[in-house]
């Protein structure tokens, strides 16, 4: 951090690998886990 690591270093990429998994895994959560077609046709009754 402001200089102690360099850019596009070893210890930058791994540093960044949890915080991709931890993104990659969210999204796909949301997308399998969160989804709920009730809702999505509830907020179409709404906006009609």
């Amino acid at each position: 951090m402001f200089g102690s690591i360099e850019v596009s270093s070893i210890v930058q990429a791994i540093a960044t690998v949890p915080e991709f998994l931890w993104e990659l895994s969210l999204g796909i959560w949301l997308m399998v886990k969160d989804f709920d077609s009730a809702a999505l046709k509830m907020l179409d009754k709404t906006q009609m």
